[in-house]
């Protein structure tokens, strides 16, 4: 029977799917390679609003002068710049068996419907917070608050896991457990972590002994 009591919360970028930073990486390139004329500061400025859910993503379009191709262009980069990791699915279906499964990311909540929808994320998941859904980001305090009230669980029957280690410090704080997707190999981190999700049951089994 599933645990109902006992957590794994996946953070989205950087771990459900493969680039951490997709703003630096991704979205900020394309947008100046279509607007030259866009500075790293405004479209990084208009994405944190959006993600805090100050702004709709069509506002965030409009703001960086794209209004006119929304939404084809907020598809385009979400299909063709954002991939699963394709062992994710398997192993959150496995981990599904004896867990309950959360997501906790920073993000428009428009973007990670659609990106949910799209890779038929939602059944796997028993809670999903948005930073733009609930006006809150990580590392913030009051968002791993947040996740503990709605999932109903103890920090100590919770595991999160993310690729950035201010926002594990931030959870680790309030007696979450967590685990460092290591994608950027870091090589000096001294707590739990994965290099590919074929470890995650390992680990939760060390941390849910």
């Amino acid at each position: 029977m599933k645990n109902k009591v006992r957590w794994i919360v996946f953070d989205a970028m950087g771990v459900i799917f493969k680039v951490g930073d997709d703003t630096g990486r991704l979205l900020i390139p394309m947008l100046r390679e279509l607007v030259p004329a866009l500075t790293k500061e405004q479209i990084y400025a208009a994405y944190i609003e959006a993600s805090l859910g100050n702004l709709s993503a069509f506002d965030f379009w409009q703001r960086l002068g794209l209004g006119e191709d929304y939404p084809q262009i907020q598809n385009a980069y979400l299909d063709q710049y954002l991939t699963l990791d394709e062992l994710f699915k398997p192993v959150a279906k496995e981990m599904a068996e004896s867990y309950r499964l959360a997501m906790l990311s920073n993000d428009l909540g428009e973007w990670s419907n659609h990106l949910r929808k799209r890779h038929g994320l939602d059944e796997l998941f028993d809670e999903v917070i948005i930073s733009a859904d609930v006006g809150l980001r990580k590392p913030s305090e009051q968002i791993y608050k947040l996740l503990l009230q709605r999932t109903g669980a103890l920090p100590g029957n919770c595991i999160f896991v993310d690729d950035s280690i201010e926002n594990l410090k931030a959870a680790a704080k309030l007696g979450i457990n967590t685990v460092l997707y290591n994608r950027d190999k870091i090589t000096d981190y001294d707590g739990h972590l994965i290099n590919s999700f074929a470890d995650l049951k390992h680990v939760v089994h060390k941390i849910y002994v």
